[in-house]
């Protein structure tokens, strides 16, 4: 039987707090049987759906699957998903890099970064 627990959470926002809400799920051996499912491989089908739909981000996917983002990541590659980053992620991603001097001020790449 899967049951999984803490690891399952989402964020619910509102103006003063955010709220961690986990929601327990179990799967019965029956189940699992006819899907010709082990616990660790219906965790992973499960995992890599919601990041492929894009409700888990890849840390939160790798979090709940109970394994590094690397091994996630190679999860992924099995399946030919990519990464969910846009052009704003990038930017984001690469500012600390100006600010410490690995990308230099006047260079047409932080004037895009900045941007």
């Amino acid at each position: 039987m899967l049951m999984i627990g803490g690891p399952i959470f989402y964020f619910r926002r509102t103006a003063r707090y955010s709220e961690i809400v986990v929601m327990p799920v179990i799967v019965s051996d029956e189940v699992l049987a006819m899907a010709h499912l082990t616990e660790a491989e219906a965790l992973k089908e499960l995992t890599l759906a919601l990041f492929k739909q894009e409700r888990l981000t890849l840390a939160q996917a790798a979090r709940m699957a109970g394994v590094g983002r690397l091994k996630f990541q190679e999860w992924m590659a099995e399946r030919d998903l990519t990464i969910h980053y846009d052009v704003e992620d990038l930017r984001r991603m690469l500012r600390p890099f100006v600010g410490l001097g690995r990308i230099p001020q006047n260079s047409p790449a932080s004037d895009k970064i900045n941007s």
